[in-house]
């Protein structure tokens, strides 16, 4: 027997409300950022451990910041929790630019010094 799916945009919010608690298993919030703007992205950025950021503007997660075509260093230290299982995958979510918005920034992300991931 065939059987023909409606979905109607009623039907698609509440399976997203089913699923959406089982997204994050656990979750914590990143401290504020640290930002910095630069005059060039081919001048070397300053993503040393030991950078004194210290009079850099700070940025809270979905404050607006930065201008059109502005190439800048976000920096900040965060430790996953101990009680996290990390047998587990681990994600780390950039609250950077508007999903679906072709003006988001492009990221490299540097765990403890070393290139680890990009975002685009």
């Amino acid at each position: 027997m065939y059987h023909h799916q409606r979905w109607t945009p009623e039907k698609i919010k509440q399976r997203l409300e089913l699923i959406a608690p089982l997204v994050h298993i656990q979750s914590t919030s990143l401290p504020s950022f640290r930002y910095s703007e630069s005059d060039s992205p081919l001048l070397p950025a300053a993503i040393e451990i030991n950078v004194d950021d210290s009079q850099w503007q700070e940025i809270s997660a979905e404050e607006y910041w930065g201008k059109w075509k502005q190439d800048f260093i976000f920096r900040t230290t965060f430790t996953i929790p101990n009680e996290w299982d990390t047998s587990q995958s681990i994600a780390l979510y950039l609250p950077f630019g508007e999903a679906g918005d072709f003006s988001h920034p492009e990221a490299l992300a540097y765990i403890d010094g070393i290139p680890y991931a990009a975002c685009d």
